[in-house]
């Protein structure tokens, strides 16, 4: 009785492994550019990583804002190049601002997308 036991475990055991190495396998197959995150808008090519800008000081929330969204956007080309560096295409934009004294301070944090070109045919 308990060589069946075995079998069966074993067998079990190596389906499985061979049901996680078919899931990792088919996740090396999607190239990073497609893997957007969830609810990512159909027609744009988002990468999977996160991006966020420097710490960006300044007496008004606006001009700390663009501050943190011009970095943010160096940050951008510098990883990903200039077809991925423009805020208004990203995804998952947002701010995170504080104020300490007469400054506030300013990060902006996103998803580096590009818009997808319609191929003619």
């Amino acid at each position: 009785m308990s060589r069946e036991f075995s079998l069966t475990v074993s067998r079990s055991r190596r389906f499985a492994l061979a049901s996680l190495a078919a899931v990792c396998l088919a996740g090396l197959t999607i190239p990073a550019d497609a893997r957007a995150p969830n609810g990512a808008t159909p027609g744009k090519s988002c990468k999977a990583s996160y991006i966020a800008s420097h710490t960006q000081k300044a007496t008004k929330i606006d001009r700390a804002k663009q501050k943190a969204r011009g970095n943010w956007e160096f940050q951008a080309w510098r990883n990903f190049g200039g077809k991925y560096n423009d805020w208004r295409k990203a995804q998952y934009a947002q701010y995170g601002c504080s104020k300490k004294g007469k400054y506030h301070y300013c990060v902006a944090e996103a998803y580096a997308c590009s818009q997808v070109e319609e191929v003619g045919g």
